[in-house]
C-alpha cells in the first residue's frame, strides 16, 4: 500500500509556487478584476480544502488485501443513507468534529464568492457552493474506486452538513449587510 499525503513541506512549496504564479499573472495583467489579497487568501483556502477533503490517499495494489482491510474496518466507498454517519460517530468529540467540521468546511467559500469575486446574488452563491459540494463528493468516490480503498468516503451527510454551513454563511452575510464590519471586509477586498 502507498500513502500519498500533502505534508507541510509539500503544502508550503505548492503554495509558494501557486503564489508566485498568481503574483506574476497579476503583475503582467494591466487590468485586474480582483484584489490580490483576496486571491492569495482564496488560494490558501482552496489548498487547505484539498488537504482536508482528499488526503491522505491510500493506494492498495492487492485487491484481496484491500477487500480484507475494508471488511475489517467496516467501511464502504459511499453512504447514501441520510444521518447514518452523523448518528453513528460514537463519541461526543467525534460527533463534534464530524458535524462541526462539515458545517465549517465550505463556509469560507461563500465569503470568497461574495466579497472577493463579487457574486452578490445569494442564489448564485448557493448554486456555486452546491456544485462544489457535489464535485467534492463525486471526486472522493472516484478516488476511492480508482485506489480500491475508502479514503474519504462519499457521504450524503457531508452534503447535508456542508449545505447547512452554506446557508449559515449566507445568513451571516445578510446580517452583516450595511454594518461597519461588512464595510471593513468589503474595503479590505476592494481593489
Amino acid at each position: 500500500m502507498i500513502v500519498i499525503d500533502l505534508h507541510l513541506e509539500i503544502f508550503a512549496l505548492l503554495y509558494i509556487l501557486i503564489l508566485c504564479i498568481t503574483l506574476l499573472i497579476y503583475k503582467l495583467k494591466k487590468k485586474n478584476k480582483y484584489n490580490i489579497y483576496g486571491l492569495i487568501l482564496f488560494e490558501l483556502y482552496i489548498l487547505c480544502l484539498v488537504k482536508v477533503v482528499y488526503t491522505p490517499v491510500r493506494i492498495v495494489f492487492n485487491r484481496a488485501m484491500s477487500d480484507d482491510m475494508v471488511e475489517k474496518m467496516k467501511m464502504n466507498y459511499a453512504n447514501f443513507v441520510p444521518f447514518r454517519t452523523i448518528t453513528g460517530v460514537g463519541s461526543v468529540h467525534n460527533f463534534a468534529v464530524q458535524v462541526g467540521g462539515n458545517i465549517l468546511l465550505l463556509m469560507p467559500l461563500v465569503f470568497f464568492l461574495y466579497y472577493v469575486f463579487f457574486i452578490k446574488s445569494y442564489r448564485k452563491c448557493i448554486v456555486y457552493c452546491f456544485m462544489a459540494i457535489v464535485f467534492i463528493e463525486i471526486t472522493q468516490y472516484i478516488i476511492d474506486i480508482i485506489t480500491k480503498f475508502p479514503n474519504k468516503v462519499c457521504d450524503v451527510d457531508d452534503v447535508i452538513l456542508n449545505f447547512i454551513g452554506i446557508i449559515l454563511s449566507i445568513l451571516i452575510i445578510h446580517l452583516l449587510n450595511n454594518t461597519k464590519i461588512e464595510k471593513g471586509i468589503a474595503k479590505f477586498f476592494d481593489k
